[in-house]
């Protein structure tokens, strides 16, 4: 039996008002017959609309609407697929409904990092897909008396500044050590060889604040010339160098005023001559950072005193 007439122009007006858009390209929806397409449309008589941007409902009064719009290419797939292009070194995304090139990614853009420490990355150099270039932020990894450090694409490490603090005291320059000067060790100890210990004769005491003698086990002083290079002061006050007076304190490192019976310091007028540094630290001359300090010394940060 041959479709009339009329049931043919109803199919195709239905065809031409299904088509939908998907992203830049249209595509074609098949809307329901007058009888309900068995292929697009429902069961009979129930006039199912086509797959389109507007599907075409069936001329009988009980079809049914037009059908929905297919997601645009730049919503996430299924699979969680997002918005992407062919090149590495240029930045993709969404933009009025459709995945564009948005531009090149930034210079030194790390694309991936396959060896950690070696100063050198998969990176962007300006053209449309990376090289293998310098990461200055790629240090490699040091212990604590060390510092990372990238020349370029090599990487070294670099010794810390003796005085560094670390879990054991102080750096020495590569190592990490209890103390460096006496000043890092209990008062009347001795720092021999990066340890605090007892003095083992008067020459071990050299320059000790309690004085240059050794006794017993301390360092102390016997007389005012055992205070000659004492921080505390130039008076021997019993068994450790001090002061009674400002007049002790000319010279001691420790500062130029005299406080109780130590030499020491109010502010940073009183620490001009001092070689341990200018600052004035918990009333003590000493340092905070290596501008407190004479040319050619470093800041020791734990004893807060300059050293060579």
């Amino acid at each position: 039996m041959n479709p009339s007439p009329r049931l043919l122009l109803a199919i195709a007006t239905s065809m031409v008002l299904g088509a939908g858009c998907y992203g830049d390209k249209v595509l074609s929806g098949t809307g329901g017959a007058s009888d309900g397409g068995a292929a697009h449309g429902g069961a009979p008589f129930d006039g199912g609309g086509g797959f389109g941007a507007i599907g075409g409902g069936g001329p009988n009064p009980d079809g049914g609407g037009g059908g929905i719009s297919p997601p645009t290419v730049c919503e996430v797939s299924p699979d969680g697929t997002p918005c992407e292009g062919p090149h590495a070194c240029e930045s993709y995304g969404c933009s009025e409904g459709v995945c564009k090139d948005l531009g090149p990614n930034e210079d030194l853009f790390v694309v991936r990092d396959p060896t950690e420490g070696d100063c050198s990355a998969i990176v962007c150099n300006g053209g449309l897909d990376p090289v293998v270039g310098p990461q200055p932020n790629d240090v490699p990894q040091a212990d604590e008396c060390h510092v990372g450090s990238c020349q370029n694409d090599v990487p070294s490490l670099v010794a810390a500044d003796p005085g560094t603090l670390c879990s054991g005291g102080v750096c020495d320059g590569s190592q990490c050590v209890e103390c460096l000067t006496a000043a890092d060790c209990t008062l009347g100890q001795v720092c021999l060889s990066g340890m605090c210990g007892n003095c083992i004769n008067d020459a071990s005491c050299e320059g000790n604040a309690r004085g240059d003698g050794c006794g017993g086990s301390s360092c102390r002083c016997h007389v005012g010339s055992e205070c000659a290079q004492s921080p505390a002061g130039r008076r021997c006050n019993g068994s450790a160098c001090g002061c009674i007076q400002s007049a002790d304190c000319a010279g001691a490192d420790w500062g130029s005023q005299c406080t109780f019976t130590t030499c020491g310091c109010s502010n940073a007028n009183h620490c001009v001559d001092s070689s341990l540094g200018e600052a004035c630290v918990s009333g003590r001359c000493g340092c905070n950072t290596n501008a407190d300090c004479p040319p050619a010394t470093t800041c020791d940060l734990l004893g807060h005193v300059c050293l060579l």
